[in-house]
């Protein structure tokens, strides 16, 4: 019971990409990438639409790996970002 309540614990997160067929590939986060440590601002740019599609840009200013997989996990976690 112990081993199943550690388990829900965990904030693994594992990204499946919607269409692995372009090249995306899955991604595997451990506990590591969600410590709120790591975390930093992500500025988002101002949507703008062409021909039915939307874009957006997103960056962030890291300076250690911890904090580049803090930034990914993020965006990923966001559906519609995933789904891009």
């Amino acid at each position: 019971a112990e081993e199943e309540a550690d388990a829900s614990l965990s904030k693994a997160f594992t990204y499946l990409p919607s269409h692995p067929q372009y090249g995306q590939r899955r991604r595997n986060f451990d506990d590591a990438s969600g410590d709120p440590g790591n975390a930093v601002e992500i500025r988002r740019g101002e949507p703008f639409t062409d021909r039915k599609s939307t874009f957006q840009a997103f960056a962030a200013r890291v300076s250690n790996q911890g904090q580049v997989s803090w930034v990914l996990r993020s965006l990923l976690e966001d559906r519609k970002i995933a789904a891009a």
